[in-house]
């Protein structure tokens, strides 16, 4: 028989819950280029477009797997210009990664659930602010 895992709403609740305290008081940071293949690979060559600050706690408790952010603070001042492809979440030491995810814009005339972050504008401009204002990671069931 094939693999067919089905994981209980408890068990990713609890993943999920945990991944979110790794985010208190973290950091999302907004990078133009490709995405490294895992979210363990260096950063090389990719711009640091933004970076934001999650919120302590960083996001409420997981309904059915899936966590929503509180309050993200804005940046205010962009590092550079460009136009923001990936996200990288690290812990609140600004060091440890946690995850890496695709950005794309909210309006985008392709169908489908196809970026991990959407926002209204993904072109980052040089010290402009940078908004994040609503942010889901869902564990997969």
């Amino acid at each position: 028989m094939a693999k067919n895992l089905k994981m209980a709403n408890a068990a990713v609740n609890a993943e999920a819950n945990a991944l979110s305290e790794q985010l208190n008081g973290g950091y999302l940071r907004e990078y133009d280029g490709i995405q490294p293949v895992t979210g363990n690979t260096s950063i090389s060559g990719q711009a640091l477009l933004a970076e934001l600050r999650f919120g302590n706690p960083a996001f409420g408790s997981a309904v059915n797997g899936v966590i929503t952010a509180n309050s993200i603070t804005k940046e205010s001042d962009a590092k550079d210009t460009g136009k923001a492809t990936w996200y990288r979440c690290y812990k609140s030491n600004g060091t440890t990664p946690i995850m890496d995810g695709s950005i794309g814009v909210k309006d985008d005339p392709l169908p489908g659930d196809r970026y991990d972050l959407e926002m209204l504008s993904n072109d980052i401009v040089e010290h402009a602010e940078v908004e994040v204002t609503s942010f889901k990671h869902t564990v997969i069931k």
